[in-house]
């Protein structure tokens, strides 16, 4: 399972720049794809929680367009406490290599 959505939030949220919210919230959504609804998350749920274990974020859609993202617990703690990508596993992934963050 492709997680580099991991590593551009681990990059971005050391950055410094004015709009790194927005540029994390966009990887978040690009990385999750379409929202399910409630409905559909309650008949999917096992499925769903297991493509999250696999790194892969889930967005369900709740009443007034809110967003619920479910991700595994595991790739929540790599992501706030692992440390940014070095610049070797950016430009590696970039050529589409398949260097995978350290584990923390």
């Amino acid at each position: 399972m492709d997680t580099s959505w991991k590593m551009v939030v681990k990059g971005l949220k050391t950055a410094v720049v004015p709009d790194r919210e927005e540029l994390i919230s966009a990887a978040l959504l690009e990385a999750a794809g379409q929202p399910v609804s409630v409905r559909e998350a309650r008949k999917r749920l096992l499925l769903l929680s297991i493509a999250a274990i696999n790194g892969k974020l889930v967005l369900i859609s709740v009443e007034d367009g809110a967003l619920v993202c479910l991700i595994s617990f595991a790739d929540l703690v790599e992501v706030l406490s692992g440390p940014a990508p070095t610049l070797g596993e950016v430009m590696d992934r970039a050529r589409g290599g398949s260097a995978q963050p350290p584990r923390s």
